[in-house]
């Protein structure tokens, strides 16, 4: 294996020396006590390292965006009082940022995982926000699930936020410009709602079908390797996943206010946002209409 000796910020690893305690490990860094052998290490790490500097070099603007993406919903859970959704929302954030080190890394089909997860937590927290407690919800995240048979599963949970008031309005407007809402299910030829759409895009990547595995996603049999099409594939969707959760935010927690400058860079870049989103955003927001083209 090569290695490049030009150097630039990417080009050093760093061991934390500060907040160890915070971060869980010991207050001093000790020797190593049973090191990895080089080719070992180099093997592992190579090829992703290689992906890494390869996807900076040419993302920069799309990785900063999906950066503060993760950020904002960071900010939004940090200025949030505990409540139902609260309990659901870091994990959220978390799953944004696992998503968005796999994509950088190369691990896309993983990337998407990640994505699917934030959906489901963001669908089930908002669940117990509206229609349930937060000592339930403290309950479902501490895996007594006996009690909640009614939404064991996506369509379940999408099934009980179908009943809500709250959505009517929007759900009307979607139906009349979409034919389809928020979360309804497929009837006859109409297409299921917005957040079945999705997870079914994203499910295609958890359960491996047939062009969405990792080799497939590649195009050879051993990587990871750097991908333009699958970046921007992932990106996509990592963009569609946080509009519908920064949409849940918003009905969580009424106070959540629309970050203009974030949708405003989303907007234009790179990054490509579909006609239903922009159709969904303007609903939402509508003083994003003089961004949305």
């Amino acid at each position: 294996m090569e290695i490049n000796d030009d150097r630039d910020f990417r080009s050093d690893r760093i061991k934390f020396s500060e907040y160890l305690g915070e971060l869980g490990y010991e207050k001093e860094n000790p020797t190593p006590k049973d090191l990895i052998d080089e080719n070992i290490w180099l093997s592992i790490n190579g090829y992703s390292d290689d992906v890494s500097l390869r996807t900076s070099d040419n993302h920069g603007n799309e990785l900063k965006i999906m950066y503060e993406i993760f950020e904002h919903l960071y900010n939004i859970y940090s200025e949030n009082d505990l409540d139902a959704f609260w309990l659901f929302s870091m994990d959220i954030n978390l799953e944004f940022q696992g998503s968005l080190f796999n994509l950088l890394n190369g691990y896309y089909r993983i990337a998407a995982s990640c994505l699917r997860n934030a959906l489901e937590l963001s669908l089930y927290g908002l669940y117990f926000q509206i229609l349930d407690t937060y000592d339930n919800a403290s309950k479902w995240n501490f895996g007594d699930l006996d009690s909640f048979e009614h939404i064991k599963g996506l369509g379940n949970v999408c099934n009980q936020l179908n009943k809500p008031e709250q959505f009517d309005q929007l759900n009307f407007i979607l139906n009349r410009k979409l034919g389809y809402s928020l979360f309804n299910q497929k009837c006859g030829a109409s297409k299921p709602g917005i957040s079945r759409q999705l997870h079914s895009r994203l499910s295609e990547y958890v359960h491996s079908r047939p062009g969405y595995t990792l080799s497939e996603q590649w195009s050879i049999e051993i990587g990871p390797i750097y991908k333009e099409e699958s970046f921007k594939e992932i990106s996509n969707l990592y963009l569609e996943t946080f509009i519908l959760v920064d949409i849940f935010y918003k009905f969580a927690w009424e106070s959540t206010i629309v970050d203009k400058k974030l949708y405003a860079e989303i907007i234009s870049s790179e990054l490509s946002l579909t006609n239903e989103f922009k159709t969904l955003l303007l609903i939402i927001w509508p003083e994003l209409g003089n961004l949305v083209h």
